[in-house]
């Protein structure tokens, strides 16, 4: 299991990246055709940005994941559940797909992390 700092180092690329203006915002799903990604496929960027076309949609890796965080992706940041649940705005998932910024996601993420994290 990884350690609390290695959980932080994770999450700081994820929040660099969410933060990057080259990061093309999507809704409704991982992985747009346009390259674009929901916050939560920004995660599965950061750690491979190893996608795959199939039908018409892209998948993360080899796990077939469209639209829902792969358990994987979940494991590797520690997060309660694989939309990113929270007490406020119901989900990552929700918060993206209703048009918040990736800054003000990425923000919401940094005040929340016990919240969002097992390991917070």
């Amino acid at each position: 299991m990884p350690t609390k700092e290695e959980y932080e180092e994770r999450l700081a690329k994820w929040l660099a990246a969410l933060r990057d203006p080259a990061t093309k915002q999507a809704r409704f799903k991982l992985r747009a055709e346009d390259g674009g990604m929901c916050c939560l496929g920004v995660a599965c960027n950061v750690i491979s940005p190893d996608w795959v076309a199939e039908g018409g949609r892209f998948s993360w890796a080899d796990t077939h994941a469209n639209v829902l965080l792969p358990m994987s992706v979940q494991e590797y940041y520690g997060l309660h559940d694989e939309g990113g649940s929270t007490e406020h705005y119901g989900s990552l998932t929700f918060m993206n797909d209703s048009g918040f910024t990736f800054e003000r996601i990425a923000n919401f993420i940094e005040a929340r992390k016990s919240a969002l994290f097992t390991w917070a």
